[in-house]
């Protein structure tokens, strides 16, 4: 603890196991930070078992699950102690009254995130039928126009 900081109870507002963005946060978040504290190692030697104990959010209030980003972005607005954990859109669609948080000094954006110097991110790849691009109208340009505006991105087929 920090006793620079203030003595407030904070609230994390967050979506539910169900929802891919709570998968994401596990992995890029918590795994990584807990798979390897000796603690978790002596506790929980069997590998699978300890990331699953590593992605137990706390269950003593303090983490709320929401379904659903736009009432997650009300509960933030209205309550400037609380943090939230949710994809990038609703960020960008209410930059007016919430704020992003930086991770190790960068502000996620659009740039920070497609470049992957934004760490909470998570890449988004696409799959297409090889017999769809030929039988879907306009499916093979807007494939090959995504995968060249991607500078992170790989493209890939399935037949």
């Amino acid at each position: 603890m920090d006793p620079a900081l203030p003595d407030l109870p904070i609230e994390i507002y967050g979506p539910p196991p169900t929802e891919g963005t709570r998968d994401a946060f596990g992995d890029l978040v918590l795994v990584p930070s807990c798979k390897d504290l000796p603690e978790y190692v002596s506790a929980y030697p069997d590998e699978k078992l300890r990331e699953k104990q590593c992605t137990a959010l706390r269950e003593d209030g303090h983490y709320i699950e929401l379904l659903g980003g736009n009432l997650m972005i009300q509960k933030l607005a209205n309550d400037k102690n609380a943090l939230g954990i949710f994809g990038y859109n609703y960020l960008g669609q209410n930059a007016s009254i919430i704020k992003a948080h930086p991770v190790d000094g960068v502000m996620p954006g659009f740039d920070s995130i497609t470049g992957g110097s934004y760490t909470l991110a998570r890449r988004l790849y696409i799959y297409v039928k090889d017999a769809q691009l030929g039988a879907v109208p306009g499916l093979r340009e807007f494939v090959t126009l995504l995968a060249a505006d991607s500078t992170a991105g790989r493209m890939g087929s399935s037949r």
